[in-house]
């Protein structure tokens, strides 16, 4: 699916290094999202001692430069590499839609606002950028499109 997406992340609890349940895709068009939901929705993790199925639901947020400005300013830019948001180059960064760059891990912006950086680095390990919702028995994936895709 490289290339069908130009935005991941993750989220992890920094403490116990573990994911706390859900991340977040932002797919490029709609058909990928379905794509994606066919591979996935309701799917065991296959983690012994962990009887959880994967849940794909759409998220309040669409596209990929929300979550940028979301979390460019977050503590979670300063985490280790695995732990941080990626984005990947998609063809709607290369005019010549070079096929060897596609789906490759792009920089991270940086931070634009040092003391809201400062802040969360205070009280994101604690806090979380995003708390993890209520949902028994299943890891969230919570899908994405450029396009605006909303959750009905």
């Amino acid at each position: 699916m490289p290339g069908r997406y130009d935005f991941t992340y993750l989220r992890v609890d920094f403490n116990n290094q573990c994911n706390v349940g859900y991340g977040f895709i932002n797919f490029l068009a709609p058909e990928d999202v379905v794509d994606f939901m066919k591979i996935f929705q309701g799917r065991n993790w296959n983690i012994p001692s962990c009887p959880k199925v994967a849940e794909v639901t759409f998220a309040d947020d669409q596209g990929a430069e929300q979550f940028v400005e979301r979390l460019r300013n977050s503590a979670v830019t300063a985490q280790w590499g695995p732990f941080r948001p990626k984005t990947y180059y998609s063809a709607n960064d290369l005019p010549d839609h070079h096929p060897i760059v596609i789906g490759r891990e792009k920089p991270f912006p940086g931070i634009t606002n040092r003391e809201r950086f400062i802040r969360s680095m205070a009280t994101g390990p604690r806090v979380g950028l995003y708390p993890p919702r209520e949902s028994v028995g299943h890891r969230r994936v919570l899908a994405h499109t450029s396009e605006g895709t909303r959750r009905r």
